[in-house]
């Protein structure tokens, strides 16, 4: 079962929430600027509407333009007692454009995608 919802505004400070149906989660970083070849750090967080920690699978896509042009490698990620934390590096080639990092996350009781809208600095 895929259910969609509507991201919360993303706070300057670094979180981007969704809740849709039975599952709520969050997407939180340290800004929206990362830096080329240089560790970026993001956490996934995934409940249920009481706020248990759901398990799943979450694949983290790279979009321009609302299309995806890209995929973390590998794609995707377990998600375990509600939390998955990664760091992404970004090349060169991507300074300067306007991307966003997706996790759309896959749980039993639901599916949703969380969009973290970026630009990579030099």
């Amino acid at each position: 079962m895929t259910a969609s919802g509507k991201s919360a505004p993303a706070s300057r400070a670094g979180t981007s929430s969704v809740q849709s149906g039975p599952v709520y989660g969050e997407l939180v970083a340290v800004n929206h600027s990362p830096t080329v070849n240089k560790p970026w750090a993001y956490s996934v967080k995934v409940t249920n509407a009481a706020g248990r920690p759901l398990s799943g699978t979450v694949a983290i896509e790279f979009t321009f333009g609302g299309e995806v042009v890209g995929h973390d490698t590998p794609p995707v990620h377990p998600v375990r007692n509600g939390l998955w934390h990664d760091t992404l590096e970004f090349p060169a080639q991507s300074e300067g454009e306007p991307l966003s990092v997706q996790a759309v996350v896959h749980t039993s009781a639901g599916s949703i995608t969380l969009d973290w809208p970026i630009t990579v600095v030099k």
